[in-house]
């Protein structure tokens, strides 16, 4: 009966929880949502306005909000799309033998671009041909996500690395920060899907809790490692060991 009792207990103290993360994730979703599609109904009311048209700049202006807005809500139904073909064991990965110095030179081309006075990124990247088998479109959002959420998490400019590392038959991909860091208590549970760790007195960042969820899913689905180093207040390591094709 005490054994009983005990597993009931467990059972409703882990059913709590999931709970609790699921409103959080409810919330987060209804906040992502409704502040785009606020900015896309108040630029629109403008383009309805006559005068509108004598000046092509604003006009420009709030066209390019709305297509930006658009953008960002597209790729936050993505993100849940995908993890929901994840839970459902449906998302089937096209791989196909990649170079793996050109990836990441793309990516970093397009990180630069995009976060142009806000982010400094260093590579140190093996100048030779890596040949690894992956799903090009996976691998490339998995770089990003690691990417986004190192500006994500910290202040002002944020300072960034992306190197890589032949052992043997691997090469170690690390993307690392100089962020906030992630509390010890938190390390173990920042895969687990939902979770987001808490920022203290900073409330700007946003997101579903999915993210490095989506990254730890991706990594096994290809069979590679992911491991995260992370002290509070000096940064934190993602590296992921990607078997090369010899």
């Amino acid at each position: 009966v005490i054994l009983f009792f005990g597993y009931t207990l467990m059972v409703i103290l882990r059913q709590k929880r999931w709970t609790e993360l699921q409103k959080d994730f409810i919330n987060n979703m209804t906040h992502e949502f409704k502040t785009p599609i606020a900015t896309i109904n108040v630029s629109a009311d403008v383009l309805q306005t006559p005068s509108i048209l004598e000046q092509p700049q604003r006009l420009q202006n709030y066209a390019q909000i709305i297509k930006e807005q658009s953008l960002r809500l597209n790729g936050q139904v993505e993100k849940v799309l995908q993890v929901a073909k994840l839970e459902q064991r449906a998302l089937c990965l096209h791989t196909e033998t990649l170079d793996l110095v050109e990836e990441l030179s793309n990516i970093c081309f397009g990180f630069r671009a995009h976060y142009e006075g806000q982010a400094v990124l260093k590579t140190q990247v093996d100048n030779k041909h890596l040949a690894i088998v992956a799903d090009p479109m996976h691998f490339r959002s998995v770089i990003q996500n690691l990417l986004d959420n190192a500006v994500k998490y910290s202040d002002g400019l944020a300072e960034v690395s992306l190197r890589t590392e032949q052992r043997d038959d691997r090469v170690y991909v690390t993307i690392e920060d100089q962020g906030w860091g992630i509390p010890a208590e938190y390390i173990s549970k920042v895969f687990h899907k939902f979770v987001r760790v808490p920022t203290g007195n900073q409330h700007n960042v946003k997101g579903f809790g999915l993210g490095l969820y989506y990254v730890d899913k991706i990594c096994k689905l290809h069979r590679w490692k992911i491991g995260i180093q992370s002290e509070l207040g000096k940064g934190t390591q993602f590296t992921i060991g990607i078997p090369l094709i010899i």
